[in-house]
């Protein structure tokens, strides 16, 4: 078995845990490839766990990154190299096939806190009918008229500094605190990625970043990003114009990852202690972080959703938990 962290690894191995990501994994592949990600490895599988050391647990963002045979396999190999090391085990924004797969098969418990937001991009949100569709269509129109999207495929430097300008800006400009799984990394790992941006005179204003996901046949949208200068409607252009793209090459399928739920949903083996401070946890984050102005963004472009949850290796979310979950996911005011 290995066990290594992304960040200490050389080109090599990089390269190898990029591809496999970019034919395995799904909604979680960028916190996958952050650099305080870790990897576990079993020989007898192709594909790993990727996890981050929080404390007396290991979080792990989404399904383990394998063939949907293998997961249940590497799951169980990997809780019994927490157990070893006296670790608890806790996926984040798992799918509903694995997390209850795993909870009947190892034990726990699991929770579904948020939806998988997901898009046909053959569906033009313009094209809806309705106060939504008809948003999105004032949004665009009243972009286009200072705006150029196009596609970044080239070598070029200057534009890419411009490009990676715009997160820094972006991040200057957000307030309070943050709840994030995975910092800035515009232009690594670059097998796989795609980007979008918008011009504005001769200045870049905004950018979208897509992730190929060669298991769904399609790409995760994220990273969407804007400078105070932007026109209004920057945001709902860049979407509609990525979507578009991947229209004409056939693609049908484009999510933009978890969105947390406004209350729990489905709970299985779950101490009823444990529901309650989960309740309340849900409530402080959406009184701290912008939660509903997330789901309301999204929501105008007609997504379709999916399950996602939170599995414990054991029935009970203790303070080592919380704690885990706070350092995994980022918690804090931005710089």
């Amino acid at each position: 078995m290995e066990d290594l962290s992304f960040a200490k690894m050389d080109p090599a191995a990089k390269a190898a845990i990029t591809a496999g990501v970019r034919k395995f994994a799904g909604l979680a592949t960028d916190a996958i490839l952050d650099p305080v990600t870790y990897v576990f490895k079993d020989p007898k599988v192709e594909g790993f766990i990727p996890y981050r050391r929080a404390g007396k647990v290991f979080v792990v963002f989404g399904d383990p990154v394998c063939s949907v045979e293998d997961k249940l396999f590497l799951a169980k190999a990997f809780r019994e190299f927490a157990r070893k090391e006296r670790k608890e085990v806790i996926y984040v924004i798992a799918s509903h096939l694995f997390a209850h797969t795993l909870v009947k098969n190892v034990g726990g418990a699991l929770m579904e806190l948020a939806n998988e937001m997901i898009f046909d991009p053959i569906c033009d949100p313009r094209q809806e009918v309705g106060a939504l569709g008809s948003l999105v269509r004032r949004k665009v129109k009243q972009a286009q008229k200072e705006l150029t999207i196009e596609e970044y495929v080239g070598d070029d430097p200057l534009l890419e500094k411009a490009i990676e300008n715009i997160g820094d800006r972006w991040l200057e400009k957000r307030k309070g605190p943050q709840v994030h799984i995975s910092n800035i990394y515009l232009f690594e790992n670059r097998v796989g990625k795609r980007w979008f941006y918008a011009i504005k005179g001769k200045e870049v204003v905004g950018v979208i970043l897509l992730n190929e996901l060669q298991s769904h046949k399609g790409y995760l949208l994220n990273h969407l990003m804007v400078t105070p200068e932007a026109p209004h409607g920057t945001p709902e252009y860049l979407v509609v114009a990525a979507l578009e793209a991947l229209s004409k090459e056939g693609c049908r399928f484009a999510t933009v990852g978890a969105v947390p739920r406004s209350e729990i949903g489905e709970v299985f083996g779950l101490h009823p202690f444990s529901k309650w401070f989960v309740k309340l946890g849900l409530w402080i984050v959406r009184k701290v972080s912008p939660i509903e102005g997330l789901f309301t963004f999204w929501k105008k472009f007609h997504p379709q959703s999916q399950p996602c949850y939170l599995v414990l290796s054991r029935t009970k979310l203790g303070v080592k938990e919380v704690l885990g979950l706070k350092r995994a996911f980022t918690v804090g005011p931005t710089k």
